[in-house]
């Protein structure tokens, strides 16, 4: 997609077809930094916009799909809501539904608390922002929605890094399903230690997966 292509979709969108000044140099200042469709997407997210005439939230393909609720039940579950800063067992200041600075909009400092409007707003920019598009760029496989979820959900806590060169990634990748829900239950240690919590996340996470 063209930047010229992102901004006619917005015009189409928008009430009254214009954009402000301050709007088009605002969206100029992202699309520096961001592909115009990756853009698309987040903002189709945020505020229900279809995308080539289909509901964002109806959407089937691996490339524009969002969670289910289901799935956004699980990760909210499995995250759990704190709604003052706190330090995560990497020493990582983190908030709301698991947010860290590196993912991007809100800072997270010593002492900063939100509301659970916010936590909830927050959650889902970072999935619009920092999982979606992951999905988009790693995955080359068609997905149903509980793969998608279940993907979400691991990516979410692990990162793209981590799961760009993970043995699941590769297998699922090459088609074979059945051996990437098999790597879930191998992503269940932090700093070399086992932990219950992450036992049963990934545990749900390829039940999801398997669905």
């Amino acid at each position: 997609m063209k930047d010229s292509e992102f901004f006619d979709w917005v015009r189409d969108n928008q009430d009254g077809g214009k954009l402000t000044q301050k709007q088009v140099d605002g969206a100029k200042q992202v699309l520096r930094v961001v592909r115009a469709d990756e853009l698309q997407l987040f903002v189709a997210a945020l505020t229900g916009w279809s995308i080539d005439g289909h509901d964002v939230d109806d959407k089937t393909d691996t490339l524009d799909r969002v969670m289910s609720q289901k799935g956004i039940e699980h990760l909210k579950h499995s995250e759990g809501l704190r709604l003052k800063a706190y330090q995560d067992t990497g020493g990582v200041w983190t908030i709301g539904y698991g947010h860290t600075s590196a993912a991007g909009g809100m800072k997270v400092y010593p002492g900063l608390t939100i509301t659970r409007a916010q936590a909830e707003q927050l959650l889902k920019d970072d999935l619009a922002r920092m999982t979606y598009p992951v999905i988009k760029r790693l995955v080359k496989v068609d997905l149903t929605q509980g793969q998608f979820d279940a993907l979400c959900s691991f990516i979410y806590n692990l990162g793209e890094g981590q799961v760009s060169t993970s043995t699941l990634l590769r297998k699922l990748n090459a088609g074979d399903y059945k051996g990437a829900s098999d790597q879930f239950g191998r992503w269940v240690y932090d700093n070399g230690k086992k932990l219950g919590g992450l036992v049963t996340r990934r545990e749900k996470e390829r039940e999801l997966f398997d669905s």
